[in-house]
Parts: structure tokens; sequence; C-alpha cells
């Protein structure tokens, strides 16, 4: 039987980053390849975005998704539609009943549909550098400038879409799940199964421990699939 390792490999960043997020992986693992956010639609939801970014890659081949945040999200609403061999999930939910309870609040209030542009992306790029002031100097221009490139109106449905979003679980995918033990945005004690626990990682372990979570992922695509 083939190995995980065969198929081509489809990252999707989180939201506000972009290929660079995955740079160390791509160098890594073989069959790697970044699909890029495309822009969204006025109006449209998660679900809708999820299935235009699935136009950009061949069903026909074996393919394994790998999903960071809202990526991963979008991962699983791909997978919904074109089965993948292997759903990897990094510092993300892999349905809506895993949403912490203050984003649930924020939804349920419907404060959510007031967020928008640049106010949005001021405090996203706050939050970055909060995270990246004790991170090693490489690390956290990488970080920074991901921040500092992001698109105000993206960003602003990029939360929308991701506190509405209403993903069932999916029982019969084959998910393999990486998340840090630290993650305050989605909380490691409401999450069903993690397969790899990045200890003191946050949110953006992807990225803090990307040594360690590509060896994980590289031993996870040795299986058989």
């Amino acid at each position: 039987m083939p190995k995980l390792k065969d198929c081509t490999i489809y990252c999707l960043p989180g939201l506000g980053a972009d290929r660079r997020m995955y740079e160390a992986y791509c160098k890594a693992i073989p069959n790697t390849k970044v699909i890029e956010f495309i822009p969204h639609v006025k109006g449209e939801s998660l679900v809708e975005y999820a299935g235009r970014m699935a136009d950009h890659i061949d069903h026909s081949k074996p393919y394994v998704l790998l999903g960071t945040s809202m990526g991963g999200m979008i991962s699983m609403e791909i997978n919904r539609l074109y089965p993948a061999e292997r759903v990897i999930l990094i510092s993300t939910i892999a349905h809506a009943g895993e949403k912490p309870w203050p984003i649930k609040l924020f939804h349920a209030t419907q404060l959510y549909r007031f967020v928008r542009g640049h106010l949005t992306l001021a405090c996203f790029r706050a939050f970055v550098r909060m995270k990246v002031r004790r991170k090693p100097k490489g690390l956290a221009s990488r970080m920074y400038a991901m921040a500092q490139d992001a698109q105000a109106a993206f960003v602003g449905f990029g939360v929308r879409a991701v506190v509405s979003w209403k993903g069932s679980a999916q029982p019969d995918a084959k998910v393999f799940r990486v998340h840090g033990a630290r993650d305050l945005l989605f909380w490691y004690s409401r999450l069903s199964k993690i397969d790899y626990t990045v200890q003191r990682g946050s949110h953006v372990a992807v990225i803090s421990h990307q040594s360690r979570i590509i060896e994980a992922i590289k031993e996870e695509l040795e299986q058989e699939y």
C-alpha cells in the first residue's frame, strides 16, 4: 500500500498569514504545496468560501489537507466535499461544537457582525506584536511581516466567517490533530482528541514550534492509506 507521504500535501494558512507560514514545512516535507487565500465574496460563508478554495486542488490524485486555524476549518469543509486521505489540523477546531464559550457568546450576541476593516486589522497586528515580543528574532520578524501584509477587508471577513461557522462533526474523516497546550484561542481542554500535543505551545505553535510539528507530521505521513 502507498504511504501518505506519496500524496500531494495541500497546506492552508491561518487568518492573517500566507505561504510564509509554511516555509520550513515545504522545505522539509516533499510534495507540499501552499494554497494561498483567494479574494472573498461579500456575504459568503466559510462553507461557500471553502467550496471555491477546493477548485485549487487536483481531486483526481490522492492528497492530504493540512490546515492551521481558519485554514483547518476550511480543510474540514473541503474534506466534506472531496474526502482527503488525511486531514492534518494544527491549532484549530474540527467542528463548531469545539468553539470555546467566548466565541460562542460573540456569535450569540451578534457582535461579530460589526467586525470591520482597519480597526480589526489594528487589533490583529497588536495581538501579533504581543505574541512575538519574546520570540527569536527571525521568527518574530516573519510573523510580524505577515501581519503587516494582511488585508483589512479579508481579516474582517475571516473573523466573521470563523465566528459564524456551523460546521458539524465528520465521524468518518481521517484526521491527525496537532495542538498547543497553551492555545488561548481554541482551548485545548475543549477538543475531543489530540494526536500530538505541543507542550507550552500557543496558537502560533505552527511557527514557534515548527521543528517538533514537522517531525510529528512526517511520522504521520509514513502511514499507509
